[in-house]
């Protein structure tokens, strides 16, 4: 009937850690995706895998509930590519005869996700240069000549409240999520982790210097 809501037709133990799940309205018969909230707190190889698995396990439940509606989400994929007419229905025809390539197809083309592994040693050398750029800039105030103590500590936080709050504002491209409260978001746990860490370190020197 017109109006009813629409159903997930993911199981419920669906895991909502993803960028966007697959919905059946019911009054279309059609294959919609809701925007959902996704994992902040994993590290990204984990969101990576995981995402992979969730978004898998969803498409092989789709192409088996509703294969039709699958079929017409490869057909508007493809028509967007500038496919039409005879050799737009071959593609659609030849990708969703092999369950495997279908899938495969709904994760690069609907998703986003690559099924090629990343390499260990570009991940490991990007987030090795990564963490040194990023982790020098609240070290700048302490190059600089001429400034006192309190001002090159002040300078520091204030250089690393703006690295966590655009590593955040960044994120919202990759996790689509408002720019805003991602970046807020970052700057908070990072914050807290640095009080943290400078607690420790507070703490230490008292018992070291008591001792």
């Amino acid at each position: 009937m017109r109006g009813e809501p629409s159903s997930p037709i993911t199981s419920p133990a669906d895991p909502f850690p993803f960028r966007q799940r697959s919905i059946l309205n019911s009054s279309t018969g059609r294959i919609q995706k809701a925007p959902i909230l996704t994992a902040h707190s994993l590290s990204y190889k984990t969101v990576r895998r995981f995402c992979h698995a969730s978004a898998e396990r969803t498409e092989r439940e789709h192409i088996t509930l509703v294969p039709d509606g699958e079929r017409e989400e490869i057909r508007q994929l493809f028509r967007a590519k500038g496919f039409e007419g005879a050799l737009l229905e071959d593609v659609v025809d030849t990708l969703s005869s092999n369950k495997e390539v279908w899938i495969k197809t709904m994760l690069r083309e609907e998703y986003g996700l690559s099924t090629e592994g990343l390499s260990p040693l570009r991940a490991a050398i990007t987030t090795f240069v990564s963490f040194m750029v990023v982790g020098t800039v609240p070290l700048i105030p302490y190059l600089l000549p001429g400034l006192e103590t309190i001002q090159q500590f002040l300078a520091s936080l204030g250089l690393a409240a703006l690295v966590f709050l655009g590593i955040g504002m960044l994120k919202s491209a990759v996790y689509r999520q408002p720019v805003w409260r991602s970046g807020v978001r970052t700057l908070l746990i990072g914050t807290a982790a640095a009080g943290l860490a400078f607690a420790t370190g507070y703490l230490v020197e008292g018992l070291m210097a008591g001792s």
